[in-house]
């Protein structure tokens, strides 16, 4: 089973029980938390460690992140018990869009070369929205490989516009010319 699918059925499983018992903020904050703690180098390591026995990885998580709500910590029990801590981050994210798409909103990546200004970030984020129809927030990365322009990732839509992109649609269209 591919990562990304894995990740959308525990993220989608925890997010039911967090609307049915209303806890998706509270598990929210959990996943942040939880994520930081499995994805500790050393914590890793022993996570992919197959002669450390289940208990032991459990309580060394348990210790780590103390005290949790029982349904969030039978979650990160049943990731540990099948070997899917790894995924941590990508069930973060799949339950970070679950809970934007419930409140009417959605996180867009969006690459540039540069770092944007405040004030153009909120421009950007009101036309993607304008295109999407849904409330936007942005998460913003800079990668000077792209030249100029932006990407954007919207769920599984990409709009890309960046310079990069074009000279390579150039230069096949260049090549195909010739």
């Amino acid at each position: 089973m591919l990562k990304g699918a894995v990740a959308k059925r525990y993220a989608q499983a925890l997010f039911e029980v967090g609307k049915e018992k209303e806890l998706l903020d509270q598990f929210q904050t959990d996943l942040d938390e939880v994520s930081k703690v499995l994805m500790h180098a050393a914590l890793a390591k022993a996570m992919d460690n197959p002669k450390i026995s289940f208990s032991t990885k459990r309580d060394l998580v348990r210790r780590f992140l103390g005290d949790r709500n029982p349904y969030f910590a039978s979650f990160v029990d049943l990731l540990i018990s099948k070997e899917r801590a790894p995924f941590i981050e990508q069930i973060r994210d799949s339950y970070q869009r679950l809970l934007n798409a419930e409140r009417g909103g959605e996180i867009a990546e969006v690459t540039t070369a540069v770092p944007l200004a405040e004030n153009d970030q909120e421009r950007m984020a009101q036309r993607l929205s304008e295109i999407t129809g849904k409330r936007i927030i942005l998460k913003m990365k800079v990668d000077p490989v792209i030249l100029g322009g932006l990407v954007a990732r919207i769920g599984d839509r990409v709009l890309d516009g960046s310079v990069i992109s074009k000279l390579k649609a150039l230069r096949a269209e260049l090549s195909g010319a010739a």
